[in-house]
């Protein structure tokens, strides 16, 4: 958890972080073009089922690349982790 905090507040997170807004935001557009989700009618069943199997499908693929990111930073953070400690003990045996 606690590198998972540092990380949060590096730049290159943070514009990562605004990346996905902005393509959240663009697909909320999208859905809402697509579907012409008003106050003013009722959506179908059929709309109501394609705009929740888009969102699911949606969720399924966000949730895999970032199961992916976090694999790839706890495996970068290891290596970091491994070299450290192999200095430290270089450094030790001097």
């Amino acid at each position: 958890m606690l590198i998972a905090r540092k990380f949060r507040f590096m730049p290159q997170f943070r514009e990562k972080t605004l990346i996905l807004q902005q393509k959240c935001a663009r697909l909320m557009t999208e859905i809402h073009k697509k579907y012409r989700l008003t106050s003013m009618e009722e959506p179908t069943d059929e709309m109501l089922q394609e705009l929740m199997e888009d969102v699911a499908k949606a969720a399924r693929e966000s949730s895999a690349r970032a199961e992916a990111e976090k694999q790839r930073r706890l495996s970068e953070t290891a290596l970091i982790i491994s070299k450290r400690q192999l200095e430290r003990e270089a450094v030790a045996d001097d």
